[in-house]
């Protein structure tokens, strides 16, 4: 069980996938693996929407306890931001 695996993290802390489309994309094959208990996807685009706010709503609300962050995609694309 590829769960057992995911050692050192209680049952109810969580890890937020910060970013948008690659993240969507790992949160969906989580949940495809019976892993996806354990992830939540908090979407963001470009590093700007990235605040003190918006870790701790994620960790307080979310009990997310690890961030991966992922941002680059959108401004690498859109320099521009749009």
């Amino acid at each position: 069980d590829s769960s057992k695996r995911m050692k050192g993290i209680s049952d109810e802390s969580k890890i937020c996938l910060v970013g948008y489309s690659h993240s969507y994309h790992l949160i969906y094959a989580f949940w495809a693996n019976k892993l996806g208990h354990r992830f939540i996807w908090a979407p963001a685009k470009y590093p700007s929407e990235l605040s003190t706010e918006f870790f701790e709503q994620y960790y307080h609300i979310r009990n997310c306890t690890t961030f991966v962050i992922g941002v680059g995609q959108w401004p690498a694309g859109w320099p521009g931001g749009g």
